[in-house]
């Protein structure tokens, strides 16, 4: 879904006129027949769809914002527009305060998933103090759909790369952690991480079936280590690796798997 396609100028506007709820519904009704979407339904029956909604509880979601929104059988897309009240408008927050930012959305009946995704996104860009300060500062309403669309963009298909690898090695024997922690640590670029670990015996010991087998005296130390490699340098971590775990050692398992997407790096301290 590509919101700069679904909000249109045409549907955001700025209104300095003071408005109860009711009159507020319809004012968003009028706006989003802007949208050629909805050229073949009628502005009650916006508006109808949604004071029916409004009616099964306030889509006001916190102080100052709400996001109108209803589904509509007949059209094939989403409409999104904006309405900034600056007066603001009771429109039964829990709070009890004004509204003044309205995010509506009229949905396809039949797109219920991607309604509430969409629903997902514009709450949470306007969860943020700032956005919100934004919106109801703004002078012009293309001021208003380039923030919207530059922070609410929906995420588009991450393609694959193979410019880095994920490196888990799982450690029981403790005179090996050193050692392996060495050698991944050597290769410029890693970030890692240790996650402090615990044995399967340690849990199946409190387990009734496996008690008779478990020997409570053996050493319980286990730690994992996770780390991003690039994949140059690959070939020759695992090589450095497979000589610490010999075929007889018992207690280091590692693996390496392809990452999708990496972002953000790691602090050694």
């Amino acid at each position: 879904m590509d919101i700069e396609k679904i909000l249109l100028t045409e549907c955001i506007e700025i209104s300095s006129q003071k408005e109860d709820k009711n009159s507020l519904l319809k004012n968003i009704s009028n706006l989003a027949k802007n949208n050629p979407t909805l050229n073949n339904i009628s502005e009650e029956d916006i508006y109808k769809a949604l004071a029916e909604r409004e009616d099964m509880g306030s889509t006001a979601i916190s102080s100052r914002i709400a996001i109108p929104h209803c589904r509509l059988k007949g059209i094939d897309d989403f409409v999104i527009g904006i309405l900034i009240s600056k007066d603001g408008v009771d429109f039964d927050a829990i709070d009890n305060k004004n509204t003044f930012v309205f995010v509506f959305i009229i949905a396809p009946a039949n797109r219920q998933k991607e309604h509430v995704r969409l629903l997902s996104f514009i709450s949470q860009y306007l969860r943020k103090d700032e956005n919100i300060s934004k919106l109801i500062n703004a002078k012009d309403t293309e001021n208003i759909r380039a923030s919207i669309i530059r922070h609410t963009s929906m995420p588009k298909d991450i393609k694959q790369t193979d410019k880095y690898k994920l490196v888990t090695v799982v450690i029981q024997n403790e005179n090996k952690f050193e050692n392996i922690l060495n050698v991944i640590n050597e290769f410029e670029g890693s970030n890692i991480a240790i996650i402090e670990a615990s044995n399967a015996g340690r849990y199946l010991y409190h387990m009734p079936l496996f008690t008779s087998f478990m020997q409570t005296d053996r050493n319980n130390f286990c730690r994992i280590i996770s780390a991003t490699v690039e994949s140059e340098f690959i070939d020759d971590l695992t090589n450095n690796l497979a000589e610490i775990v010999e075929e007889k050692e018992s207690g280091i398992m590692f693996f390496i798997q392809n990452i999708k997407y990496l972002h953000g790096s790691l602090e050694i301290w």
